[in-house]
């Protein structure tokens, strides 16, 4: 009788040892710390891009088995385009979406892939361009990695309709714009590496394509509209700089001869104005 008690008390004993280590490994998963983070950017929310977010940050909560969330705020809610890159900075929002068409002076090599004749016609390539060359000249990468942790980074298709005003921010057709989501610097080295590294796996070129194809998806919708109730569009045919300079200026854009005569100078003994219609030619 005292061998079966005693078999009976072993079992149990074993029972609740196995039962209180799956209790503390699953307390151990759920002690996890988690991050909420907001997103600031100006697409509405009915925007093809904001699906692509949505996408994209559902996509970022299951690598990080929910552990990261990402709210976004939409319509330049909380930062207009021109204060994202600084609220970003200063923690105020822990991401959001940047373009150096805001902040010339802070990315003017990025910028090179802004200039006409760079296939704006297609974001799909100057997006391509943009990694490519941000992978290539650590200049370009210290534009913004110095500053925010980026995890993508895309272009924009842009046109300007006859009569627009500077200060809308439009640049003329055969113009693209940059736009990147970023991260608060300290905000990212505050999360654990297996996050981080989950985040990084899920962004990147691939998903900065999938950016480019829903800011393309927007262009158009605006442009179709605007086009059916009688609105024309400024679109230099194919034009060279001094043309191309020309018309920027006679509508008040004076920056587009500060890109240019910014991106002429070399990068480690590159032309970035040249190998950006080098590494073109090569898609």
């Amino acid at each position: 009788m005292k061998k079966i008690i005693t078999v009976l008390l072993s079992s149990v004993t074993a029972f609740c040892l196995a039962a209180c280590g799956n209790t503390d490994q699953a307390s151990s998963s759920e002690r996890k710390e988690s991050f909420s983070f907001k997103f600031s950017t100006h697409y509405d929310g009915d925007s093809e891009t904001a699906k692509a977010l949505t996408d994209y940050f559902n996509a970022v909560s299951e690598a990080t088995d929910g552990h990261v969330s990402v709210f976004p705020i939409y319509g330049a809610g909380i930062a207009s385009p021109r204060e994202v890159s600084r609220y970003v900075s200063l923690g105020i929002v822990e991401m959001g979406h940047m373009s150096t068409q805001y902040d010339d002076t802070v990315f003017p090599l990025s910028d090179v892939v802004s200039l006409p004749m760079r296939g704006a016609d297609d974001n799909l390539k100057t997006t391509r361009l943009l990694y490519d060359l941000y992978d290539e000249f650590p200049e370009i990468r210290n534009e913004w990695d110095n500053n925010w942790k980026v995890l993508s980074i895309y272009t924009v298709p842009e046109k300007l309709l006859k009569g627009d005003l500077p200060q809308f921010g439009r640049r003329p057709d055969g113009m693209a714009s940059v736009l990147s989501i970023c991260v608060n610097m300290d905000v990212w080295n505050s999360l654990p590496e297996e996050y981080r590294e989950a985040i990084d796996a899920v962004s990147g070129r691939d998903q900065a394509l999938v950016f480019a194809e829903a800011a393309a998806a927007d262009l158009k919708k605006e442009t179709d509209i605007l086009e059916e109730i009688g609105y024309e569009y400024l679109s230099p045919d194919d034009p060279d700089h001094d043309e191309w300079l020309q018309t920027c200026e006679a509508y008040g854009y004076v920056w587009g001869r500060t890109i240019l005569e910014q991106t002429k100078g070399t990068v480690d003994g590159e032309n970035l104005n040249y190998r950006s219609r080098e590494i073109l030619a090569g898609y």
